[in-house]
């Protein structure tokens, strides 16, 4: 009863596999995805976190739309302060990247996910799997977004806590993102 962020650190240090999937209640993977994500890692071993794309629909099953991952950034780190593009039903990590760094961050609240994949890509590849193989749920009553105050607040929490640990961000930058 702590809460997603502390749900997934628990499964996290319960897990005994090379790499990690997240799956959230509400949304489902197509068959292929494992599959998909697996052949990823195997041709790039070095990424940390792999991601998928998605297909957004209602509670029937009706596809509402479609966000797949734009392939070979110039530097997703730098796209992840931008906008959170991994979706966490879609992101695959590799276990080993998350021996060093915090977990989720339960005090960032929505956006604990984004705050990861930012860590994350600051000191690792990110690897986009070709496609869309995540069913997101999408229902305005029921996602994050129905509650805009505090959302932006915990995204704003995010970017602070990310600019804190980066010193490489320049005023530009920070004012850019």
């Amino acid at each position: 009863n702590g809460g997603v962020a502390a749900a997934r650190n628990y499964g996290i240090a319960q897990s005994k596999g090379q790499y990690l999937a997240f799956l959230d209640a509400d949304d489902r993977w197509l068959p292929e995805m494992l599959d998909r994500a697996a052949q990823e890692a195997r041709a790039h071993p070095s990424a940390g976190l792999l991601c998928s794309g998605a297909l957004y629909v209602d509670e029937n099953g009706n596809i509402l739309w479609k966000v797949e991952p734009q392939p070979d950034r110039q530097d997703d780190y730098q796209a992840l302060l931008h906008a959170n593009f991994v979706i966490t039903s879609g992101a695959v990590v590799q276990k080993s990247c998350l021996d060093t760094i915090e977990k989720f961050d339960p005090a960032l609240h929505p956006c604990e996910d984004w705050d990861l994949w930012i860590r994350l890509a600051r000191s690792h590849r990110v690897q986009m799997i070709p496609g869309a193989w995540v069913l997101y749920e999408y229902s305005g009553e029921s996602k994050l977004t129905s509650n805009y105050q505090r959302w932006l607040e915990s995204h704003d929490r995010v970017l602070e806590k990310a600019f804190a640990a980066d010193p490489s961000l320049n005023r530009r930058d920070k004012r850019s993102i």
